[in-house]
């Protein structure tokens, strides 16, 4: 929920930073639609570099693509964590 005057917070979650090429462009569009963008991804170079030359902010949380299961709860409880801090 968000407060009065505040931009509603908009979170895109992606495993790989690799993801965020493909969408390339939308995170601007999206930020200059008033929105407050977020990505939450993990670790590489394009989410350092395609979210900064978005307008993005970023959360980096290790992610699996592979099965396996004890890091992937690992995964979801800082993913729930950061989901609780931001509140989207």
């Amino acid at each position: 929920m968000t407060s009065e005057g505040s931009k509603p917070r908009l979170v895109y979650v992606v495993t790989v930073s690799l993801s965020l090429t493909l969408i390339r462009g939308q995170l601007r569009y999206l930020r200059e639609a008033g929105f407050d963008v977020i990505v939450v991804s993990g670790p590489g170079r394009e989410l350092d570099d395609d979210a900064a030359r978005e307008g993005a902010q970023t959360i980096t949380v290790p992610m699996e693509r592979e099965i396996a299961p004890a890091r992937d709860l690992v995964s979801l409880w800082r993913l729930w964590c950061a989901m609780r801090r931001l509140r989207p």
